[in-house]
């Protein structure tokens, strides 16, 4: 009861739209996300349809919302990733970083995102946005001025194989219902290719 009355005294927007995206993921790991529906997500966080809909038009933007919230936490750790010594370990601890995050939401839930990218015939990228793809450069040109790959490697080419090799290690991963450790097999694809 302490828990709900204190739910009841921060109606803000925040608040609601967080407890919504937390209670539901709950949900859907629990029953999974087909046998969860809307109007059970709103008896579970005690608002009504209208505050769902006020924050999401669907199950889907719910759960995008909640796969989504990897850039933003890419975004607060990238102080601490960019501490690293060599620019290529740098670059793999954030990829690592959203490798994690994915394998956190299990396969049941990345199985419903996919899903969705692919009936709306969308593909997420691992690293999302133009900060992050600067960042990306940046790391992969300072690779190459320290020669931890060679000089001649193609700096676009390069990011898109380790998208490539990232993105198929993650949809085996998946495949396989997570029966191997995706950050290990991942992170021997992205070393293979820079030939470190």
């Amino acid at each position: 009861m302490f828990y709900n009355q204190q739910r009841m005294k921060r109606p803000d927007k925040v608040s609601t739209k967080s407890d919504l995206l937390n209670t539901a993921i709950e949900l859907f790991r629990g029953n999974g996300y087909d046998k969860v529906s809307i109007m059970q997500i709103c008896r579970a966080c005690e608002v009504s349809k209208t505050a769902f809909y006020f924050h999401y038009r669907s199950k889907e933007d719910l759960i995008l919302d909640f796969y989504n919230t990897t850039q933003i936490k890419l975004e607060k750790n990238l102080s601490l990733i960019l501490q690293g010594k060599r620019a290529i370990d740098r670059l793999w601890a954030l990829h690592e970083l959203y490798l994690r995050h994915v394998e956190s939401l299990g396969t049941a839930i990345l199985r419903e995102v996919y899903k969705i990218y692919l009936s709306r015939k969308d593909f997420p990228n691992p690293i999302f946005n133009q900060r992050l793809n600067e960042t990306k450069t940046t790391l992969l040109n300072q690779a190459k001025k320290d020669r931890e790959i060679p000089a001649h490697a193609d700096t676009v080419q390069l990011s898109e194989a380790m998208s490539f090799t990232l993105n198929g290690a993650l949809f085996l991963w998946l495949l396989c219902d997570g029966s191997f450790d995706l950050v290990k097999r991942a992170k021997q694809g992205y070393y293979c290719i820079l030939g470190a």
